[in-house]
């Protein structure tokens, strides 16, 4: 039985799909008010769309992932719009193993001391720059899920190490550099060359934004799935 507490309340960011004949628009929301079987929700970017739509709402509380859906009854602006609900959260899966495989930008930095935990990577990322062009970057095939990612690498990491991820996300028609405090979980080796082995990573002390772009990729590959959307998945443009 649902709380109220897996309802999405104000300032709570979902994935929001919405069709107009047959064809989906995913957006990154954020909740304005949660009343019984009416939601208020205020999008990142103004569009243009007609009332009386479904729209299925994708979140997650604690270690699941959520959906709701119901039907776009009127928009109080280009960037806000209420929406009429007409089923209850429904609960998914454990939010780690919602996965989304893309091929994404990314970098892994390893702090200068060897002495360190998760508290004080999440410090030393605090000065990292959010311009793309300030970094190398790999642009490799990437299992991505809300609480970690699984990638090719070409240097060996010790596991347990900590270390600071950082991705190219796609973001509307550009893309977003998002840091990460990161733990090593496993090392191998991969069998497409001598020189690459595949890193898994364990996020943790994520920022809300950092966590919530994360969430709105993984959600966007999910809504893929379900065929909610027929999008393809966002390639970076990035120099090397």
């Amino acid at each position: 039985m649902e709380t109220l507490e897996t309802w999405p309340q104000a300032g709570k960011s979902v994935t929001v799909v919405i069709v107009n004949e047959g064809v989906p628009t995913v957006l990154l929301g954020k909740v304005l008010v949660c009343k019984e079987e009416l939601l208020a929700i205020k999008i990142r970017n103004k569009i243009e769309s007609q009332n009386d739509l479904p729209v299925t709402l994708m979140y997650e509380y604690q270690e699941f992932s959520y959906q709701l859906r119901g039907r776009l009854t009127e928009w109080l602006d280009k960037d806000r719009f209420l929406v009429s609900l007409q089923t209850k959260p429904k609960r998914g899966e454990r939010r780690e193993f919602i996965r989304a495989d893309m091929t994404l930008g990314v970098r892994v930095d390893e702090p200068v001391q060897e002495a360190c935990n998760i508290e004080s990577i999440a410090s030393w990322i605090e000065g990292f720059s959010n311009d793309p062009d300030a970094y190398k970057w790999d642009i490799f095939p990437i299992d991505l899920s809300g609480s970690g990612a699984r990638f090719p690498t070409q240097k060996v990491r010790a596991k347990g190490q900590f270390v600071a991820v950082s991705f190219l996300l796609p973001e509307d028609n550009d893309v977003r550099v998002i840091h990460v405090p990161a733990s090593v979980i496993r090392v191998k080796p991969l069998k497409d060359g001598p020189t690459l082995f595949e890193l898994a990573v364990e996020f943790s002390n994520v920022g809300e934004e950092e966590r919530d772009l994360i969430n709105f990729v993984v959600f966007e590959a999910r809504a893929r799935e379900l065929e909610l959307t027929t999008r393809p998945t966002s390639q970076p443009k990035t120099q090397s």
